[in-house]
């Protein structure tokens, strides 16, 4: 009896240290990150250094202030690359390329802006569709606000903070009260509402 607990002890072992040295074997060197995968390493630094927490969907709580959420599902079965959110609601769409792709790449734009609109209907968010845009290739970032009318792709050299999205939603929807208290005002004189 003692033989044979030995004998199975002596059986396990072995298998242990051949599996190990099998597992060993299997593991590769580190790979060279791919070209996008490396653009996204340094995204994320960029937003996280902007005060952004970054996170993969499966992380993300709706209790972080502001978190730029990795690869969300969206409509059509697509992903976009971030969605950066405040309180909750998302804020911006952000979308990633390799560093070889210029940031006015007609593709990358339409890609981004096509996010846009694609959040699934239960996501909550600011607005809808999104009004701001980021594209990036890894060493460049561009920027888009639609809420200014025939805005264009602008490069800046960090992601905005996110008091500074807080900033400027906040003033965008206040100019949008304003403007639709103007427009309702039936004839009254409006001068005193109007936007500087």
């Amino acid at each position: 009896d003692m033989d044979s607990k030995r004998k199975i002890s002596e059986d396990v072992s072995e298998n242990t240290s051949s599996d190990q040295s099998q597992s060993r074997a299997l593991t590769t060197p580190k790979k060279e990150l791919l070209p996008e995968q490396k653009a996204r390493v340094w995204i994320d630094r960029e937003l996280e250094e902007a005060g952004w927490k970054v996170v993969d969907r499966s992380e993300y709580t709706p209790d972080l202030e502001a978190a730029a959420i990795r690869e969300v599902l969206m409509t059509g079965n697509k992903e976009a690359d971030y969605i950066l959110m405040l309180g909750g609601k998302a804020v911006a769409v952000v979308e990633a390329k390799k560093s070889d792709i210029p940031l006015d790449d007609p593709h990358l734009i339409q890609q981004a802006e096509g996010y846009t609109t694609r959040l699934l209907k239960w996501f909550p968010a600011f607005e809808k569709p999104l009004k701001l845009v980021y594209v990036s290739n890894g060493k460049e970032i561009a920027f888009r606000d639609f809420h200014v009318p025939n805005s264009e792709y602008e490069q800046i050299e960090t992601f905005h903070r996110p008091k500074d999205i807080v900033e400027k939603l906040f003033r965008y929807s206040t100019r949008f009260e304003q403007n639709q208290q103007c427009s309702e005002s039936d004839g009254e004189k409006t001068a005193d509402k109007r936007i500087d």
